[in-house]
């Protein structure tokens, strides 16, 4: 899952209001790795399910820990 702020993307000069900008899918954990591995945005996010309604359970709490911003002081921002 990638991210960018609304400022970077030019939307609003809101800094830390996130929008999820794109999805990739794959279907093995080493291609998914080594494509994780090469995209130059550190906000991605790489998240797997073991059935297509975990993977969407999954990319839904994503969703919502980027609007929170008690996850985003712990999980994200240390490693931007």
């Amino acid at each position: 899952m990638l991210f960018n702020t609304e400022m970077e993307l030019g939307i609003s000069s809101q800094p830390n209001k996130w929008v999820n900008t794109r999805n990739l899918y794959f279907s093995d954990g080493q291609t998914a790795l080594d494509a994780y591995a090469n995209i130059p945005n550190p906000a991605s996010q790489l998240v797997d399910g073991e059935t297509p309604e975990e993977l969407l359970k999954e990319m839904e709490d994503m969703l919502q820990h980027y609007d929170d911003e008690k996850w985003l002081e712990e999980n994200l921002y240390p490693y931007m």
